[in-house]
């Protein structure tokens, strides 16, 4: 994995010592052609082939470990590279790595009000190539999200955003924490967090204008709060009424301001006062004009002192308890000039007006050209609708229409424009039809697709001074065709026992179903067959290893005994019927192999740096993603390496230094993925006190020692225990001696 504008390192080692003559690096294109790129040999040294000087350099030029460096990747050089040991007497020697080119930036986390005040919408947009993948998480465990969904739109530069919106639900006002992942296949997540502060609530300000009418007066207030208040104009007076507006402005720090504007109407200098805790408290004497006293109340559904409170009647639902926040008084003065102040009212309506202009026009973060479906999934014969949309308006002059080839080339289906209108292309009449044809938003329908349909698919918006800005979305079929129904692609492991099945959707007169093996090169081989006598027959070279399970003309499916590397491929079942002819379905098998991967920690010359490293060996190459649960804590400086094994599984070791450790502890886990099998993860505790490298030897040390010291102590008790018991040996070999020759001495005659 590399970034675009990256040195890249690529690598390939001999695990056996061999003679080796020559190596070669080679570039394999996508159709499958090597184009040689330098050698290194015994005799002439490197040599770099012509074209690719100054683009790629020999590393390490050994004819047993050789590696070469690609200078500034770009968008061409991502592919598979092969390495070709040149060996007496074995030969050739090929060691294969891919590289793929990444794009990954921060994303941009917003966050907006809903309805419910008990709700937030949380959105996250990650820009990458390929497509990330855009998580949104909290860390309260009273919180969660709901109905979520996602949206990818393709830049004109080939990048994707990707768009991941939520509610998050639970919320009462207290504050909460969000967090967005921007993931992209084994490059190291990014993570952003933003803070949904408590509700707030500020001092409202009242104004109050003259009309050209004597009998009317504006009366205008603004408060600001999280969430947008609620704000409430009103007077006490029956005789009194009035003409509201409200504007509401998001301001660049989260909080909404409210303003609403009310002309008071019916007064006539006679007006009895009245006064209330949530209303307006109005005056006027009745022998003069007196002031009118005008208030109003500001009422925002979340406490500033506490937490929401509810209350339930006896009888009756329960209900929110809507709480005053803040209130205001001020008065109109009983003689005050006439002046027309209708154009300022106008002129501040149209300010507010054009502030949600701009910011409905310039949102922050980075703006998608066009919005489309990344991936349509659709069934053989069905009709496929493909759609693409300006997300920002363009003088667009005309919208064309492409299928991308597997080789790059690029075939026009259809185009609209301003002038001539709809135009299929010969060749894809009755093929291709225009669903939407408008200069903004263009879509086609595919009538029936069939497998020459499977592809991605361009919409090019030719536009005026921008020139042309693409989007793409690509079709892809599944297994059920008009016809036949198959599984289109069969995973197994190496050894299994595999089931490939073909069931006919409608009834047939099926004479014989044939179960045939495609080759690479495009060849078929006949593995058995079934006929409508209920006979089956298995052909030579596969009895034993295909069985038929079920041998039906309508539904028939075969096993494929243990199976093994050269079973690997496409397989078509043909069913012959009556009158329409032979029906085909296809079905693939991909064999895979993964094993648990093996994580290991150790230490770095850092006391706040630790080394993950992670093999995982499948096959295909698997991929080996290093995590840490705590959010103190991240990876830098990884690597991957990828070694090819003599039985072609691959291991993939990827290492990354662990920052952020402070003596605490910490848990790290390595997940091993590979295609669509489920991955396996394994985990491992670094301990609070790290990994005491001198406290180990010393331990180390210390049993070295306590082993040798019983192994001499042992020694010497054998020993001892071996002179007593040779020393006590001829202790009793003399007393017997002794005893001998006393019995042996004469015994004299007490006669003589």
């Amino acid at each position: 994995m590399a970034a675009v504008g990256e040195d890249v390192h690529l690598s390939c080692q001999l695990m056996q010592s061999r003679d080796v003559l020559q190596v070669m690096w080679q570039k394999l294109s996508p159709e499958g052609k090597k184009k040689d790129l330098g050698t290194y040999n015994k005799y002439f040294g490197q040599t770099v082939n012509d074209g690719f000087q100054g683009k790629v350099e020999f590393k390490d030029a050994g004819l047993q470990n050789c590696s070469i460096v690609i200078r500034k990747v770009m968008e061409q050089d991502e592919g598979c590279y092969l390495c070709l040991f040149n060996t007496y007497p074995d030969g050739s020697l090929t060691g294969r790595t891919c590289l793929q080119l990444y794009e990954l930036h921060e994303p941009i986390l917003q966050i907006r009000e809903s309805n419910s005040n008990e709700e937030t919408v949380v959105s996250c947009s990650a820009t990458g190539r390929p497509a990330p993948t855009v998580i949104l998480n909290v860390p309260q465990q009273d919180l969660y999200f709901s109905h979520n969904s996602t949206v990818s739109v393709t830049n004109t530069n080939g990048t994707v955003t990707v768009t991941t919106t939520a509610v998050l639900s639970g919320f009462h006002g207290n504050g909460a924490k969000v967090g967005c992942a921007a993931r992209l296949l084994s490059v190291p997540e990014i993570q952003v967090f933003k803070t949904i502060p408590a509700d707030e609530l500020h001092e409202p300000i009242l104004q109050i204008r003259e009309s050209n009418s004597t009998e009317e007066t504006v009366v205008s207030c603004s408060a600001t709060g999280r969430p947008a208040p609620t704000v409430t104009l009103n007077v006490p007076q029956q005789d009194l009424y009035s003409h509201n507006s409200t504007v509401s402005v998001t301001n660049t720090n989260g909080t909404v301001t409210v303003t609403t504007t009310a002309v008071l109407s019916g007064f006539h200098g006679n007006v009895y006062a009245k006064s209330s805790s949530r209303c307006i408290i109005a005056h006027r004497d009745t022998d003069e004009m007196g002031p009118l006293r005008v208030g109003f109340l500001v009422l925002v559904v979340a406490a500033t002192t506490g937490p929401r409170r509810t209350t339930k009647d006896h009888e009756g639902p329960r209900r929110l308890s809507l709480q005053p926040r803040v209130s205001f008084l001020t008065s109109i003065p009983s003689e005050i000039s006439i002046v027309d102040l209708k154009l300022a009212a106008m002129m501040t309506q149209a300010a507010v007006m054009t502030m949600f202009f701009i910011l409905g026009v310039f949102p922050k973060g980075l703006t998608a050209v066009i919005q489309t479906q990344q991936t349509v999934m659709a069934a053989v014969g069905e009709d496929v609708h493909l759609s693409c949309q300006l997300m920002q308006s363009r003088d667009v002059r005309q919208v064309t229409w492409q299928k991308l080839s597997p080789d790059g080339k690029k075939k026009i289906l259809a185009s609209y424009n301003k002038a001539s209108g709809q135009e299929v292309i010969p060749g894809f009449q009755g093929k291709v039809e225009f669903k939407d044809a408008g200069l903004q938003h263009c879509s086609i329908v595919i009538r029936k697709v069939m497998e020459q349909d499977e592809g991605c698919y361009l919409c090019l918006f030719n536009t005026y001074p921008d020139g042309s800005l693409t989007g793409t979305t690509c079709l892809q079929l599944y297994g059920q065709t008009a016809d036949i129904q198959t599984q289109q692609t069969v995973m197994a492991a190496v050894g299994e026992d595999v089931h490939l099945s073909c069931q006919l959707m409608q009834s047939r007169d099926v004479l014989q179903v044939t179960w045939q093996k495609l080759s690479p090169d495009g060849k078929k081989k006949n593995l058995g067959s079934c006929d409508k006598n209920s006979s089956q027959t298995v052909n030579d070279g596969f009895q034993g290893k295909v069985e038929f399970k079920d041998a039906g003309l309508q539904n028939c499916s075969i096993v494929i005994r243990k199976v093994m590397e050269q079973d690997e491929g496409c397989y078509l079942c043909l069913f012959n019927t009556f009158p329409d002819g032979s029906l085909t379905g296809r079905t693939c098998l991909q064999l895979y192999e993964l094993h648990e991967p093996i994580l290991q920690i150790r230490e770095s010359n850092s006391t706040e740096e630790t080394v993950v490293s992670c093999s995982a060996t499948g096959r295909p190459a698997p991929t080996v993603t290093l995590n840490v649960p705590q959010q103190d804590l991240y990876f830098s400086h990884n690597s991957t390496v990828s070694v090819t094994n003599t039985n072609s599984t691959v291991t993939v070791t990827t290492t990354a230094v662990l920052s952020g450790l402070h003596g605490n502890g910490a848990q790290v886990g390595c997940a091993a993925r590979l295609l669509s099998v489920p991955e396996i993860q394994v985990f491992m505790t670094i301990p609070a006190d790290g990994f005491d490298d001198e406290s180990g030897s010393n331990k180390n040390f210390t049993l070295i020692v306590t082993l040798i010291t019983a192994v001499v102590v042992v020694c010497v008790a054998v020993v001892v225990t071996v002179l007593l018991r040779h020393k006590q040996k001829n202790s009793l070999s003399h007393r017997d001696a002794e005893e001998m020759e006393m019995t042996q001495e004469p015994i004299e005659d007490p006669d003589e």
